[in-house]
């Protein structure tokens, strides 16, 4: 039915979570049918794992996520980082001041 798909990346807010916050139920049944079907759903998101694990268990996605805009990958059913990508302070200081300079919004976790 998938063609040999075996796994989904979606984002949390404004895909899976609509602008309250939750996952609507045409998104939840399609995460379930794709479970169903053997296809993994991962939840990827800017958000810190510990902000993002309640939505994603909401959602009924697989249970490790890509957070931190992609800095992290982290098992909530293990409770631990699988991957984590770190930036030297001073790097991730520079990078903060020209996202200042630029006016761009940023998130950073220290």
């Amino acid at each position: 039915m998938f063609g040999g798909l075996e796994c989904v990346a979606a984002d949390l807010d404004g895909t899976l979570l609509g602008p309250d916050g939750l996952p609507g139920e045409a998104d939840r049944a399609a995460v379930r049918a794709l479970s169903a079907a053997g296809i993994r759903v991962i939840a990827v998101t800017g958000r810190h794992p510990h902000i993002a694990e309640w939505p994603v268990r909401l959602a009924g996605c697989h249970p490790a996520a890509i957070c931190m805009n992609g800095a992290a990958v982290y098992d909530f059913a293990a409770g631990a980082y699988r991957a984590v990508e770190y930036m030297p302070g001073e790097e991730a200081y520079r990078a903060c001041r020209l996202l200042d300079r630029l006016g761009a919004p940023y998130a950073a976790y220290a």
